[in-house]
This record gives C-alpha cells, structure tokens and sequence, in this order.
C-alpha cells in the first residue's frame, strides 16, 4: 500500500496536484477556488472571475458552475466581525476525470489577477435549499464557507470521520427540526490542492448565514457549534459570508 500511495503522490506532484497528506489519493469531484482579499481589488477581479465562470458553464465537461460574492462587499466580515480573508469564490462540478485540468485552468486565470487557492474535493450534499432564485442571479440569502483544519495529533482519517459522521448528525438535527426543514449543509472533504503554497486544510463547509434561530434552534445549534473543538483546530477556521451566483445548474 506505501508504495502505491508514494506512486500516486508523486502522479500528483508531476501535474501540479497536491494530495492531502496522510490519505491515498482519490478522484475529486468538484474543484473550489478562494481567492484572497489581500492584494485584491473586487473591481478589477469581478470581470475576470465572470468571464471564467461563464467558460467553466460553457464546458461540456462541468455539470455545476457557482460565483461566491461577498455579502458587503465593502467591509466583508465573517461572522465573529473580523475581516475575512476571502474576496471571493468559483465552485466547479465536472465529471472526475476533467476537476484536475480545470482547477489547473482555474489557478492559472484567477492568479493572473489576485492570489488563489484552489482546491480539489469530494462533495458531500446532505441539504440543500429550495432555489427560488434564478440562474445568474445572486442568491436572496446569504451562504457561508468554512475552511476546517483538524487538530494537531488528529489524522486526517479521524478528522473525516467525525466531521462526516457525529458533526453532521449534529448539524443536521438543528435545520430538520425547523418547521419547513430548510437549510445548506454541504461538506466538501479536500483530498488535494493545484499550485504552490497552497495552505493545507480537511475541508471546506457550507452552510447558511446568520439568522435569527428560535429558542429550541438556538440551544441545538450551540450543541453543533461546540462538538468541532474535539477535532477541529478552530483558531486555523477561516470563514466568507458571501451569496452565490449559479452560473450553471
């Protein structure tokens, strides 16, 4: 098994992908791209990373295109009030041969305008909201995403595990027990990155912006938001509170 995963590794390094350490390489089905705020200007960014999106939309190979902006553009906050390190981002879906060549198109577009890190991940959709808007629109509310780092002496395994399977259980149980069972809860687990630098995270979360949660929602949601602290390293937690664009769907 080492030496296929060394194999694999060095497959990787060879086209530019970065497997995470500690797991055997897998097929990515999805590639998510977050570019920084620092060295960045929105104004120069938003038609470059328009113009890419409606490219990645018009290959035959995606299946799912979504611009990521942020909610205020002029402060860009995350949720604890600090300015958040992401300006914004681009979802791609493709079948898993194609994710690689189209994040490496990805890095290559966006890096040309503002810095990036792209990401290639497996998508776990375990609820998603009803769209009620339209393609090219930005959505009504807002969408947060996280990047998660598992604690020191955590394997990336044991990360997955509990992320995938006591946390979700937990994140889930407070949006089913709405009473129109709405919500976004959408696990993207990392399994490598493209290009160099790249800061190495376990995963990318999805889920709603801030609301105002009724008394039962809210003492559910702060038994969710305190279970990561046994796997996660939260002070590594990075967040962007942004409204989605669905260029392709």
């Amino acid at each position: 098994m080492r030496g296929r995963i060394t194999v694999l590794s060095v497959a990787a390094a060879m086209i530019g992908a970065s497997p995470v350490p500690g797991q055997a390489s897998e097929a990515p089905d999805k590639a998510i791209a977050l570019v920084h705020a620092e060295d960045c200007q929105l104004a120069r960014l938003t038609p470059a990373l328009d113009r890419l999106a409606h490219r990645m939309a018009e290959d035959r190979r995606t299946s799912r295109v979504v611009l990521d902006w942020p909610v205020d553009p002029d402060l860009n906050l995350d949720l604890l009030g600090r300015p958040s390190p992401f300006l914004a981002g681009l979802e791609v879906n493709a079948a898993t041969g194609a994710v690689e060549a189209l994040a490496r198109q990805m890095e290559h577009h966006i890096g040309r305008t503002c810095p990036v890190d792209v990401y290639l991940v497996r998508e776990r959709r375990l609820l998603t909201l009803t769209r009620s808007w339209k393609t090219g629109e930005p959505s009504p509310g807002a969408k947060l995403l996280t990047t998660l780092v598992r604690k020191p002496g955590i394997s990336h395994n044991s990360f997955v595990s509990e992320w995938t399977g006591p946390h979700a259980a937990l994140a889930l149980s407070w949006r089913e027990g709405r009473a129109d069972k709405e919500g976004r809860y959408v696990q993207n687990r990392v399994v490598g990155s493209i290009g160099r630098g790249v800061p190495s995270i376990d995963g990318i979360g999805e889920g709603e912006g801030p609301a105002q949660p009724s008394p039962g929602e809210r003492e559910a949601r702060m038994k969710a938001g305190a279970h990561p602290a046994g796997f996660m390293d939260m002070a590594a937690t990075r967040m962007f509170l942004s409204r989605e664009t669905i260029v392709k769907d």
